[in-house]
């Protein structure tokens, strides 16, 4: 099922904390990390305003009993917070699109990367099925992804089938990936990559594999032929 944009409610919160954590990751050892603070049960109140603009989108607001850091992540240097500076839904264009995904493959299997890099993909689903160069970096993830998995089970012992079957079935994920990303399913991507049944009830909607007799073997041994 898509999501239409009156359904699709994102949260935009778990993921900015999660990039403000990969971006101070440096200094971490010195740092205390707290998911939604409470600073007290009163209303909201802000007495004197100080603001002082140091670095691109960074401002400080001073003449209360806390000092607060107020960031415009739309301001920030690209090349310093590539992490804050993506978490939009305008994504200026391919080059932008490609550099970020080369660089959530250098981190892809972190938790606060897909965190932030999953908000990021639903908020420019168009960005992301759009130019051959965009598709191909996507395609290595998923790829990757789905190999690790399979070298996963072949190191608990279960059988994979040979290894034709698994380039095969290799080829055919591209394909699927194309056409989901083609219809804005990211979600359904998602959970390709780790859902077996999940997976071959995709490749039997889009007739993948349906005239080679395609069969993928799921992680108790058994398969199931896609005709």
């Amino acid at each position: 099922m898509h999501e239409s944009k009156s359904q699709c409610k994102r949260h935009w919160h778990p993921a900015f904390f999660a990039g403000l954590q990969i971006e101070l990751s440096e200094e971490r050892s010195n740092l205390i990390f707290e998911n939604e603070h409470l600073l007290g049960t009163k209303p909201t109140q802000i007495d004197v305003i100080i603001v002082k603009k140091n670095n691109p989108g960074i401002y400080y607001i001073k003449g209360d009993f806390v000092p607060i850091q107020f960031i415009v992540t739309s301001e920030l240097e690209k090349k310093k917070n590539l992490w804050l500076y993506s978490l939009t839904d305008e994504l200026c264009g391919e080059k932008d699109v490609v550099q970020l995904i080369q660089e959530y493959k250098k981190h892809q299997n972190q938790y606060l990367y897909e965190s932030v890099m999953d908000i990021i993909v639903r908020a420019n689903a168009d960005m992301f099925k759009e130019g051959d160069n965009v598709c191909r970096a996507l395609e290595e993830i998923m790829l990757k992804r789905m190999q690790e998995e399979l070298e996963e089970r072949e190191r608990l012992g279960v059988n994979i089938g040979i290894s034709q079957g698994i380039i095969q079935g290799e080829q055919y994920f591209v394909l699927l990936t194309q056409s989901l990303l083609s219809d804005s399913r990211i979600n359904d991507l998602q959970k390709a990559i780790v859902d077996c049944d999940f997976r071959r009830g995709l490749y039997m909607e889009y007739g993948i594999g349906r005239d080679e007799g395609f069969c993928e073997r799921d992680g108790s041994g058994s398969s199931d032929y896609l005709i």
